[in-house]
């Protein structure tokens, strides 16, 4: 009897036990489900770009960043990509167009603004008499005013000295420079240029959709080919103030910082799959000295690899972009750094921040917290970060009365720095007093969200995803309740969303980066552009002005003077109001014909 109570009491056990296992199959089930939907998401294929090299893909996106690196001089290639008329060259295995000087015929009644440029020079350099002015030399430029197009004049004097002849071969006529110019030898107006970053960068419109939009009469276009070459050899010239702003930024109380993935078709970066594997070949060179392997069959070892490795990074957004926001003692807005990266290791990441003394707020990326160990920036985490794994869990069920609970204490955090901030903004507290009285509201908050984590962690058998929620905060603790003690600081790293965002936004339209020069001009433009907009400044208005007039700097000084909160933009916005009212000429008959710098 007593031997069949136990048995019916051992099936009753194993019954339960077997109706708890169904429920955690279906319970396991939902949440693979749940990880492959999100993992998905994340790391599903979104680009359009082919594993096939040469494919018909490839050309419908590519943006041509292709140009020579470290060429200073600027040529522009013809308007339009086909002419029977031009030559072609053949060069060992393939041939090409070769590019002409490149021409537009405008009609005559386009419109025409006249710029006048006073001689720079006075005296003759041979014999230090007056120079005497002879005439004018004209030259056309063009840009766009919104809706239409401009033909810009420029007037420069032309000086000789009637005091001396000058030597053999030397001519004889000084015609003014425009010296600061940064377009001189093209067609290119500094505005058009401006026109067509501030389209890209801010407005999120690629160059192919610019080719469209930018079209002359008798359907001219100006090639994306071109406008691309305008932009990348302008920002070879432009390393100086993009050193500016790398200086300027590190005087900045506190820095946000964040990044996003990036493809990059020619980028230098290789996967792990083929550095160890390269790494592997090494060691067997230096130890194997008894079984040397012949080179042949280390390339032919690496060739198989590399399918390996391509697998791997198609695809893949194998690099980044890494954004820097700037905030000052005051609470004003600063500087907009973005900086393009083939790597956001520990390493990277420490020399990257560089000698910064100030503070970091950044999201739970491991190796901003590694840095700091070894540098002497304080570092902030962000508290929307420690929420988001709470959140989730709520998302998905909404009836989690733990994941319910952890997320109305984050909340109620929140509502009480969101009100204390907005009366600060107001003028009710001074610095002092308002970090004073966010600790005294907030610290009692911080306290009840640490008890209540501890005693989730040591009191529940928790799933997974509830195990993160609790012990990423926990682990981050110091570094999310540091921001009360600035009061410039708060406890979210909006601010350096906000501007990545921007660039994610245009990541949408053009896709991907072609070669790292573009990736890396791409990143200063975006730098020029939120930068103007985090301080209320026009950035078209901005990026003319710095286009017009930075030819001539050299120094870091001279170059700190183009930063944007140091420029005055006035003479510039009357420089765009004059073209802005240009009209055309009704007495020329003649069409306008305008050609660029030939390439020697």
């Amino acid at each position: 009897m007593e031997k069949d109570k136990k048995i019916a009491k051992l099936q009753k056990i194993i019954e339960e036990q077997n109706s708890r296992i169904e429920d955690d199959m279906v319970e396991i089930a939902r949440w693979k489900n749940l990880y492959f939907t999100e993992k998905d998401r994340r790391y599903g294929r979104k680009s359009e770009n082919s594993a096939i090299p040469n494919s018909i893909q490839h050309s419908l996106f590519d943006e041509i960043e292709n140009t020579v690196e470290g060429d200073t001089e600027i040529s522009d290639p013809t308007f339009n990509s086909k002419d029977e008329n031009q030559k072609k060259t053949i060069i060992k295995t393939h041939s090409r167009i070769l590019a002409k000087r490149a021409s537009l015929t405008l009609p005559s009644n386009s419109p025409v603004v006249d710029i006048y440029h006073e001689a720079k020079k006075t005296n003759c350099d041979a014999c230090g008499a007056k120079l005497s002015e002879i005439g004018e030399f004209i030259e056309d430029k063009v840009t766009f005013v919104p809706s239409r197009y401009v033909i810009v004049r420029h007037h420069r004097k032309q000086q000789r000295c009637l005091n001396c002849l000058p030597p053999v071969g030397v001519n004889e006529i000084i015609t003014s420079a425009m010296d600061n110019n940064l377009l001189v030898g093209t067609i290119c107006e500094p505005s058009l240029l401006s026109y067509i970053i501030v389209h890209k960068m801010q407005f999120g419109l690629p160059l192919y959709r610019l080719e469209q939009k930018l079209v002359f009469p008798n359907k001219q276009k100006i090639s994306r080919k071109l406008m691309s070459a305008w932009s990348i050899t302008t920002y070879n010239k432009l390393k100086g103030l993009e050193a500016a702003f790398e200086r300027n930024i590190n005087k900045a109380a506190m820095i946000n910082i964040d990044e996003t993935s990036l493809i990059n078709i020619h980028s230098d970066k290789k996967s792990k799959v083929l550095l160890k594997y390269e790494k592997e070949i090494l060691q067997i060179q230096e130890n194997g000295v008894k079984q040397k392997i012949p080179d042949e069959d280390i390339i032919s070892m690496i060739k198989e690899k590399q399918e390996e490795y391509q697998k791997e990074s198609h695809n893949a957004m194998n690099c980044f972009m890494i954004v820097k926001s700037a905030t000052n003692k005051d609470c004003s807005r600063g500087l907009v750094v973005y900086k393009y990266a083939e790597h956001r290791t520990n390493e990277y990441l420490e020399n990257f921040i560089g000698d910064y003394k100030g503070v970091l707020q950044s999201d739970g990326l491991a190796g901003y917290a590694n840095a700091a160990k070894n540098k002497s920036f304080t570092h902030l985490n962000c508290l929307l970060h420690s929420r988001r794994p709470a959140k989730d869990i709520l998302r998905n069920s909404p009836n989690n009365k733990i994941a319910k609970e952890l997320v109305d204490l984050y909340n109620d955090i929140f509502k009480s720095e969101k009100d204390l901030r907005n009366e600060f903004k107001a003028g009710k507290y001074n610095a002092e007093e308002y970090v004073k009285i966010r600790f005294e509201e907030l610290e009692p908050r911080f306290d009840k969200l640490h008890s209540w984590l501890l005693e989730k962690k040591k009191s529940l058998i928790l799933s997974p995803s509830m195990k993160k929620a609790i012990n990423y905060p926990l682990k981050r603790w110091p570094s999310l309740v540091e921001f009360m003690n600035y009061s410039f600081a708060d406890s979210q790293n909006n601010e350096a969303e906000r501007r990545i965002k921007s660039f994610i936004l245009g990541r949408k339209a053009f896709l991907f980066s072609n070669t790292v020069l573009g990736a890396n001009a791409s990143a200063f433009y975006y730098s020029l552009v939120e930068s103007c907009k985090a301080l209320e400044i026009d950035p078209f208005v901005y990026i003319t002005h710095v286009l017009l007039n930075a030819g001539s700097a050299q120094t870091d000084e001279q170059w700190d003077s183009f930063l944007p909160f140091r420029v005055d933009l006035s003479e510039t916005k009357v420089y765009l109001e004059k073209i802005d009212a240009a009209t055309g000429n009704p007495e020329r008959t003649e069409p306008y014909i305008l050609r660029g710098k030939k390439k020697r």
